[in-house]
């Protein structure tokens, strides 16, 4: 689900770029069809589309003060920035980077020891199926090439991995391990939508949709009946809701696409059980972290890990292309 940043170029260079070749005026752009509000009044989306974490990403905002919306806009891209040197695996300053670098982190941001509470929450949900600490997997399969890593490399990376080995204070973080690293791109995307979604919130901005690889809606979009949103086993509106879906297409080691980024914590091996797996749930950030764990659970033990989790519903689709909905 997670799609990351190409190598050589990071989440700032993406938003430098679009930042430096196009005026924000000219990537947000008042559009037409009109959308009637309360009273009468008829206003036009305001859209922006661009690149963001090494995705195709848009803001969509209802409002009818367009220079207020572009200002705005130009907040949201400045929070992606800041959130970039927090997480990003290829940005060598990145908190993330350092931490992984060193083993230890002083005085971690307030964002990444909230994310990495919540990491550590979804994994348990997920019976440890959702790992930040899969790095090391991560990087054995890269480092081959398109081949899988060798028994013995498979072995060391394997116990690097295991996220209660991850120590979480406000003012320190440490690896209990030497040699493990993490990485958020299983949830990362997922709390940055829900950061921006939340600063357009309090900037008073109440009907907007934020995509930046995984989705969140605040109000009940153009029509009133919801945010139109359309993926591979259904169509939806969305509503004060986010979405995240994966998918082993997501990222792959492979041209054949058998060694893929869903790798499974508990043997190291690649592993979807289902064609793809959407999530809806109140924040982008439980959605984006759920959608990667659920995707590595057995079919059969979905439903019961699903019922035990209030507002949040599963789209998914499997090999055969039978639709299984929770």
């Amino acid at each position: 689900m997670a799609r990351k940043v190409p190598r050589g170029m990071s989440l700032r260079r993406f938003v430098t770029l679009l930042a430096s070749a196009l005026p924000l005026s000219a990537t947000a752009t008042a559009t037409a069809p009109a959308t009637i509000l309360a009273g009468g009044q008829r206003i036009s989306p305001i859209r922006w589309n661009g690149i963001a974490m090494g995705a195709q990403a848009r803001m969509t905002l209802l409002h009818e003060d367009k220079p207020l919306a572009l200002a705005a806009m130009g907040a949201a891209i400045a929070e992606l920035n800041r959130l970039e040197n927090i997480f990003s695996l290829y940005e060598p300053n990145s908190e993330v980077s350092r931490l992984n670098r060193d083993g230890h982190l002083k005085e971690p941001s307030l964002d990444l020891v909230r994310l990495l509470s919540e990491a550590r929450a979804i994994s348990k949900t997920t019976a440890g199926a959702f790992d930040v600490t899969v790095q090391p997997l991560f990087e054995a399969y890269a480092r081959q090439g398109g081949t899988a890593p060798s028994p013995m490399d498979l072995a060391g990376a394997r116990r690097l991995v295991d996220q209660r080995g991850v120590m979480i204070a406000s003012d320190r973080i440490s690896f209990q391990r030497q040699g493990m690293a993490i990485t958020l791109n299983g949830i990362a995307q997922g709390y940055i939508t829900d950061r921006v979604s939340e600063l357009l919130r309090r900037r008073g901005f109440a009907d907007t949709l934020v995509d930046l690889g995984e989705i969140r809606s605040n109000g009940a979009g153009p029509q009133g009946q919801g945010w139109p949103i359309a993926i591979a086993a259904a169509k939806l509106r969305l509503a004060n809701r986010a979405l995240a879906t994966s998918s082993a297409a997501g990222h792959r080691f492979d041209r054949q696409g058998t060694l893929h980024h869903l790798i499974l914590p508990s043997d190291g091996l690649p592993s979807m059980k289902f064609d793809s797996l959407s999530v809806l749930a109140p924040t982008a950030t439980l959605a984006d972290g759920l959608s990667t764990g659920l995707s590595l659970i057995e079919p059969h033990t979905l439903a019961s890990i699903v019922s035990e989790l209030p507002g949040i519903n599963v789209l998914a689709t499997t090999a055969a292309g039978s639709l299984i909905q929770i």
